[in-house]
């Protein structure tokens, strides 16, 4: 009989080292990824600077020279030097020259014509970066500048026959308000239309002239402008076209914006306001009056019998 033998099986565990994944790969997209960034900037420089500069930048890329630039500002090695406009200060020898290019243009009050017309100056040059379009046209007349605000080629102002603003022109109040911000002279704002009346609807083109006007006074408020400078928002529907021989035009559609001189705002407080305020202790006083003579003429008119009319 032949012994039998155990077999044993002995297992054996496999010691965890660690995952090891392959980091090839991540290390080829971080140089990949680096590569890309570095391509883009440099096509990104290729676009920003000017013909001269970009021809030295390929000669510093080929072979490492950059040639240096003398300005006398300490700018020696760059590539395209920022020249910033000069300031007027009181230490510079000609600073008098740029005092109606500061600040003082843009704040204070303006009534006279010359005010005015170094204020409209003012306006105009900077809306040449905020209005490439001619959306706005500027008008100095005795009662103050006018802003007029209408239709150009970027379209419609407002939605045609409603009052929501396009994004164009809401952008350029936005940018407007702070322009105008520090100016101390009251405004006025007025809504216009063409002629085109509304087919089947209630509303009429007051209506929608005034929500214009309170439309453009909203979008100036919510941007920082003063609401104490606004003295009045009104709508005048189609009664003051700019093209009289045609009033359904496109021009006749309009926002402006009336920055009051002193005396205007005087004049038309007058009209508005001061005569029911300054003189109320008068209509007050002459209703009183004219109730008690009212009184007294009704008691007199009564009828009276014969009785009492002998005694």
């Amino acid at each position: 009989m032949q012994s039998e033998h155990a077999i044993i099986v002995k297992k054996v565990k496999r010691k965890n080292k660690g995952n090891k994944k392959g980091g090839a790969w991540e290390v080829a997209m971080a140089d990949l990824m680096i590569s890309m960034m570095c391509f883009f900037l440099v096509m990104w420089i290729l676009q920003v600077i000017n013909t001269e500069d970009k021809e030295k930048f390929i000669n510093f890329m080929k072979d490492g020279n950059l040639e240096l630039v003398e300005h006398g500002n300490g700018l020696g090695n760059s590539i395209s030097p920022i020249h910033l406009p000069q300031v007027a200060t009181s230490r510079s020898e000609d600073y008098k020259e740029f005092v109606m290019e500061d600040s003082s243009v843009i704040e204070g009050e303006f009534n006279t014509q010359q005010e005015l017309t170094a204020l409209a100056n003012f306006i105009d040059s900077q809306l040449d970066n905020l209005d490439p379009n001619d959306s706005i046209s500027l008008e100095v007349t005795p009662q103050g500048l006018k802003l007029v605000i209408s239709d150009s080629n970027k379209g419609s102002m407002f939605d045609r026959g409603g009052s929501r603003i396009t994004p164009y022109y809401q952008d350029l109040l936005i940018h407007l308000a702070p322009l105008i911000y520090s100016i101390k002279n009251s405004m006025v704002i007025t809504g216009h239309t063409d002629s085109v009346k509304f087919v089947g609807r209630k509303q009429s083109n007051w209506d929608l002239s005034s929500q214009r006007a309170n439309v453009a006074r909203d979008t100036l408020v919510e941007s920082g402008f003063p609401t104490s400078h606004i003295f009045q928002v009104t709508g005048m529907a189609d009664t003051a076209p700019l093209n009289p021989d045609d009033t359904r035009s496109s021009v006749n559609r309009r926002v402006e914006l009336f920055i009051l001189t002193r005396s205007a705002k005087e004049i038309m407080s007058t009209i508005y306001k001061n005569n029911r305020l300054d003189q109320r202790g008068d209509y007050v006083k002459n209703f009183n009056e004219s109730k008690k003579k009212a009184a007294n003429e009704a008691e007199n008119n009564q009828w009276q019998s014969s009785f009492e009319a002998v005694n």
